[in-house]
């Protein structure tokens, strides 16, 4: 074995129990992450939580990626909850967010993109 594979690995194993998930709540009661970006692999999403003592979390899911964040909610059904979020300068954009909505999302956010609060596209009529 090389000396920088031994070193990585005796490292990784001395950090490695402050790495696993606390056994009980940290902060007095449930803490709900309101901001929680989806990840690739939807379980890191539940590991993380975990790992910083949330019991509850809002995944920010972009319009393309809702069966993702709908999959992992039926995984954890009361860890879970979804937000949605589209360019509103699509031509669908009002649709996209009404289905979304309509399928179960709680809220609409997060919209980054470069558009004025009083453009054409954020006043669109409902």
């Amino acid at each position: 074995m090389k000396r920088r594979s031994f070193l990585r690995a005796a490292l990784t194993a001395a950090a490695a129990p402050n790495l696993w998930p606390q056994p009980e709540p940290l902060w007095g009661g449930p803490v709900l992450d309101t901001h929680l970006h989806l990840r690739k692999d939807p379980d890191a999403c539940f590991t993380h939580i975990q790992g910083c003592g949330v019991t509850n979390a809002v995944l920010l899911t972009g319009a393309g990626n809702e069966d993702k964040a709908q999959a992992e909610m039926e995984k954890r059904a009361k860890t879970f909850v979804r937000s949605v979020s589209t360019d509103p300068s699509q031509p669908d954009a009002s649709e996209v967010l009404r289905k979304a909505i309509a399928g179960g999302a709680v809220s609409i956010g997060e919209l980054k993109f470069h558009l004025a609060l009083d453009s054409p596209e954020m006043r669109r009529a409902t």
